[in-house]
């Protein structure tokens, strides 16, 4: 009798034993699971590595709004904002690329510039300036809006391009119910065209 009572007494211990053991695997495991690392350290000397920071986006300044064109012949600002760059792998000519933004508040038919080609001196090229045209007899550029196109070049050797308006074909609103063309001369033609080619 008192042997029965030790092997069972035994058996429950042992049982316990189990079942602590396994409470203990199961514990562990929802720790992990839950992420509690707490008992991790880092090695000696390194601190703990920071998520980086998102970048600071760069403000865009606004574009500036159409304006009148007499306005802006008093102030002495031309109606089309005008650059270019070269495109490169267009062979067999040079390929540059146009943008042109309206700043008047007239429509745009046709522009007239001359193209620039300046050299490392920062000097024009001698002799190799050349007017293009952009615009479209089907589409005109309003007011506000910007046209990209490119143009074909001889010049390939360019540093920097630029442009200098020439004449400008506007649309105005007149008795007829199509707006009539009016044809604008850039009066500083020749001391812009100065200035772009570095002689200023």
């Amino acid at each position: 009798m008192a042997r029965s009572r030790q092997l069972f007494f035994g058996n429950v211990r042992s049982v316990r034993a189990r079942v602590a053991f396994i409470l203990y695997l199961g514990l562990g495991a929802f720790c992990v699971a839950c992420g509690d690392v707490t008992y991790q350290q880092s090695p000696p000397g390194l601190s703990p590595v920071r998520p980086p920071s998102e970048p600071t986006p760069t403000p865009v300044r606004p574009a500036r709004p159409p304006e009148p064109l007499e306005r802006l012949e008093a102030a002495g600002r031309p109606p089309l904002e005008l650059s270019a760059v070269a495109v490169q792998g267009h062979p067999p000519l040079p390929t540059y690329r146009a943008t042109i933004r309206n700043v008047s508040d007239l429509p745009v038919r046709r522009v007239i510039a001359t193209v620039v080609y300046l050299g490392g001196n920062g000097k024009a090229l001698p002799g190799e300036n050349q007017d293009v045209a952009f615009g479209s007899p089907l589409k005109a550029i309003d007011p506000g809006v910007t046209l990209e196109t490119m143009f074909l070049s001889r010049v390939d050797q360019a540093s920097e391009v630029r442009l200098v308006v020439r004449t400008v074909t506007f649309l105005e609103k007149g008795p007829a119910a199509d707006p009539s063309p009016r044809v604008w001369e850039n009066s500083r033609y020749e001391a812009e065209l100065a200035k772009a080619e570095g002689r200023r």
